[in-house]
């Protein structure tokens, strides 16, 4: 961004590098009061504002605001400001506040601002656990100061870094869970190894990184005579049951919600309860029942009187 200045007139002329398309504004403050803003279409605009008050013969304190500016996952920060042949009063990484007290059409009054692109890095603590970031050796920088932070179990967390920025990150697994390994995604790096806990990461640009967790769940069989037998499904996986067994499955993560299902026994019987779906750590009992068989009845018509007991018999298996 330059800023060409005139000693009545304060002409800026601003041209944008790698900036997005989109129009971006900023702000002019006459005496601390907001003067105007202007919004930038493309790489130039163009102000003109006076220099000097004469009704109270002085000159304008002018301070000019440069906005951060966000496109998409990317925030484009301003760094530095550097100035040439103007009367500077103060200035920040964002703004400087200055007299014109020169008459200059060659460019020789000069404000130049600097932006740094800061890429958003997207931490997912994911159901197992909660996940603890920091710095890492000061390599890089991180958009609004902080340097260290934690992302709480079942949630997520975007923070800006610079590209070329180190983060260590530390899963924290939950009641239940282990931890398993790392996932990463779009301009990440992996400094140490993606089973490394704490892990170190490089972010080049925009990405992702995830703790997966893995836990386990069980199911108890119940209720089957000997040497009849089941099917237990866990998502894709399948698995033989017979009466007293119990089966542990490990899950991850990652997979998401796992839905599973048990079939009726060979002979007949029926599972109590037949299906599910698994979020986390626990266990289950799956009772089986068979149905009812009468094997046999047999009954013997008589003559009865009225208050004469009558007497049947049968049996039952099932």
């Amino acid at each position: 961004v330059y800023v060409y200045a005139q000693w009545f007139n304060f002409v800026e002329y601003i041209t944008a590098y790698g900036y997005p398309s989109s129009g971006w504004q900023y702000e002019v403050y006459q005496n601390g009061q907001l003067y105007t803003s202007y919004t930038v279409y493309g790489s130039q605009g163009e102000i003109v504002v006076p220099g000097y008050d004469y009704s109270a013969n002085s000159y304008y304190e002018y301070t000019i605001t440069f906005p951060v500016i966000q496109s998409g996952n990317i925030y484009y920060v301003p760094s530095i400001i550097s100035t040439s042949s103007i009367y500077v009063l103060s200035e920040s990484s964002n703004s400087v506040t200055f007299y014109i007290t020169g008459n200059a059409y060659n460019g020789s009054n000069i404000i130049t601002v600097s932006y740094t692109a800061y890429y958003g890095v997207i931490i997912n603590a994911g159901s197992g656990g909660s996940v603890s970031w920091s710095l890492y050796q000061n390599k890089g920088s991180v958009y609004g100061g902080a340097t260290s932070g934690t992302v709480s179990q079942g949630s997520s967390q975007t923070i800006y870094v610079t590209p070329g920025t180190y983060l260590e990150l530390t899963a924290n697994p939950a009641s239940g869970y282990s931890f398993s390994s790392w996932s990463v995604s779009g301009s990440i790096a992996i400094i140490t190894t993606s089973y490394s806990n704490p892990i170190v990461i490089e972010a080049t640009g925009s990405g992702s990184v995830t703790a997966v967790y893995s836990y386990s769940y069980s199911w108890y069989i119940t209720g089957l005579n000997s040497g009849d037998t089941a099917t237990l499904y866990v998502g894709s996986n399948s698995y033989t049951v017979s009466n007293g067994q119990t089966v542990t499955v490990t899950l991850y993560t990652s997979q998401g919600s796992v839905s599973w299902s048990a079939s009726n026994s060979k002979d007949g019987a029926s599972p109590h309860p037949s299906s599910g779906t698994i979020n986390g750590p626990g266990s289950i009992t799956i009772q089986y029942i068979y149905p009812l068989k009468i094997t046999s009845f047999t009954a013997t018509p008589s003559t009865v009187t009225q208050g004469q007991s009558v007497t049947f018999s049968w049996s039952f298996s099932g």
